[in-house]
């Protein structure tokens, strides 16, 4: 500022004032400013809020299912199903619940304190609710990526129980199967995508391969029901005779 100038110039025992030299044209005026003053009760700036995320419903989900998948306490499960009943680990949670809950059953009858007095006659078992004979069956399956077609292929049911199926598009799974529950069994699966036309399948995370689970039941000689990925769902049918 001139101010400054002055007094530095008095420092060292000069007169020195700061001229103002201008080449502007046409009047100009002055006009008496005004301090700046604080608006009424305005505190300090803030900063800009940063963006907040807001989880999706297929992250609430996958959170869940982490923080419960290793228990062993079978309400919990119950409590995911509740939570989520389309959720991506429905079939894994209520497989769990059973598999936990016949845990803790067997545990408490095989305890002598809950031993009854005189043990009931034996009963024969129920019929599994998957009792195809073993062989190769055609059938189709459907996605949800692609409404409205049928991807065709071949199931082989194998003589431990388990499934080994390759639909016409080269992909393939092979399938383990839970059929403890007389109403319906669940099976799951790792599945690898083909090549076709010469160019490997992808999923759009861009993997080949990833884990399938299964629902459904056997009535009347045709297998029935819906599966999932983390990607896709859909409905399967393969007919295996009476």
């Amino acid at each position: 500022m001139q101010s400054d100038v002055v007094d530095l110039a008095h420092g060292v025992g000069h007169e020195q004032v700061p001229a103002l030299y201008d080449q502007s044209l046409g009047k100009f005026y002055f006009r008496a400013g005004t301090p700046a003053v604080a608006a009424a009760g305005a505190g300090p700036a803030m900063p800009a809020a940063a963006g907040v995320h807001v989880p999706s419903a297929a992250e609430l989900d996958e959170s869940y299912w982490q923080g419960i998948k290793g228990s062993s306490d079978p309400s919990d499960f119950t409590g995911y199903t509740k939570s989520f009943p389309k959720g991506m680990h429905v079939a894994e949670a209520e497989m769990l619940n059973r598999k936990l809950t016949r845990s803790a059953t067997a545990k408490a009858a095989a305890s002598p304190a809950s031993a009854p007095a005189s043990a009931p006659p034996s009963t024969p078992a129920a019929a599994p609710a998957f009792a195809a004979k073993p062989g190769s069956y055609r059938g189709f399956i459907t996605s949800s990526l692609i409404p409205g077609q049928e991807f065709p292929g071949t199931w082989t049911i194998n003589k431990d129980g388990s499934i080994d199926s390759m639909n016409d598009y080269g992909d393939r799974a092979h399938a383990t199967i839970d059929s403890s529950d007389q109403n319906g069994f669940t099976t799951m699966a790792i599945s690898h995508l083909g090549v076709f036309n010469g160019i490997q399948r992808r999923y759009p995370d861009g993997s080949t391969s990833t884990q399938v689970i299964s629902q459904g039941r056997l009535l009347n000689g045709v297998i029935s029901g819906t599966w999932h990925d983390k990607f896709q769902a859909g409905q399967f049918q393969v007919t295996v005779g009476k």
